[in-house]
């Protein structure tokens, strides 16, 4: 299984909006490349989705207190993504993206959060949290789709004094889906060796007449966090540990009239030929593919906050095990009664 990497909406928008104006009809990609990389990239996008879905509710109050504790905000931030998977799947659709001197990429992510201190005298507190992108780009013909949702319950197993910090234990779900769709503008042609022959270099050739292409993902994950924080004045340092089990799927179609250069729009002998390479789900209008994965995520984060009367200020950082990379995310608050 290859190293996982993470994909998300704003990798997408790069993908297929920024870079699509550019192509070259240099080399004409085979038929089973096409296949291989749109799984490596829905492989990485899924295994990577419970690392990305952490975004928010990273409050460097280990415990905000009880009610009439609470607060509300934002918070913007990104993750990073090793660009070789990046540049393999663009290399499908020959779209240009300046990436090559990079060996990460960021990806961008927002949330509207909120949290609420505990009641009955218990020390607990909930937050929740929600970013929503529905979006249209007609100058470049796409759709673009994101919602990320969740919630969490942090209990304080030591609550901070003077004199000790605050440690806190917490339990959450998070849900992240996304997609993006977007024309291509003109043909695509992939060769295939052509298995009817003895001409061993004979080959064939698929035409995907202006496809138009799309890819989503969407994530289900429970998660555990435990973090320690204490304050020296309006200044909060944090640090956290969290482990996420996630039920992730991701993938790709493509829609268009496709022909074959052997047989036509022989729909038969088109289906015989995609399977033949790994491609199944295919129709006259087009084909997809679905991937199904679960396992768990480790990740650290921490940071500090800067409390100016009700106003709070986060910066977080967060580091994923799993495959070394990290993310950075600010966050503004109004929060009031710790």
């Amino acid at each position: 299984m290859k190293r996982n990497k993470r994909l998300g909406l704003f990798c997408s928008i790069f993908i297929f909006c920024a870079g699509l104006p550019a192509f070259s009809q240099v080399q004409i990609p085979e038929l089973g490349e096409l296949q291989s990389a749109m799984d490596g990239f829905s492989e990485s996008m899924a295994n990577s989705l419970p690392f990305s879905s952490a975004m928010g509710l990273n409050w460097s109050h280990a415990h905000i207190g009880k009610l009439p504790s609470f607060g509300v905000g934002v918070s913007l931030g990104f993750t990073t993504v090793e660009s070789e998977v990046l540049e393999l799947l663009l290399s499908q659709f020959s779209a240009n993206l300046p990436i090559d001197a990079l060996s990460a990429f960021p990806l961008m992510a927002y949330t509207v959060e909120g949290r609420v201190g505990g009641f009955a005298g218990l020390p607990f507190d909930i937050g929740a949290k929600l970013g929503v992108l529905p979006l249209n780009i007609s100058s470049r013909n796409a759709k673009i789709d994101y919602l990320l949702f969740g919630f969490d319950f942090r209990y304080a197993v030591l609550q901070e004094t003077a004199v000790r910090p605050g440690i806190s234990v917490g339990v959450g779900f998070n849900r992240l889906s996304g997609g993006i769709e977007t024309k291509i503008g003109r043909d695509r042609r992939f060769n295939y060796p052509n298995p009817s022959t003895e001409d061993l270099t004979r080959t064939g050739t698929i035409t995907l007449e202006a496809p138009a292409v799309g890819v989503n993902w969407e994530s289900n994950t429970l998660d555990f966090k435990a973090q320690i924080s204490k304050s020296a004045g309006p200044v909060t340092p944090y640090l956290g540990l969290g482990a996420a089990n996630g039920w992730s799927k991701a993938g790709y179609d493509v829609i268009s009239r496709i022909t074959d250069s052997e047989g036509g729009d022989n729909l038969d002998n088109i289906i015989r030929i995609a399977k033949e390479f790994g491609i199944a789900d295919l129709s006259q209008t087009g084909f997809s593919s679905l991937q199904s994965f679960s396992g768990w995520s480790f990740r650290t984060f921490g940071g500090v906050s800067f409390n100016i009367s009700a106003i709070t200020l986060d910066l977080t950082g967060l580091y994923n095990f799993n495959d070394n990379n990290y993310g950075i995310s600010l966050g503004g608050r109004l929060q009031f009664g710790r």
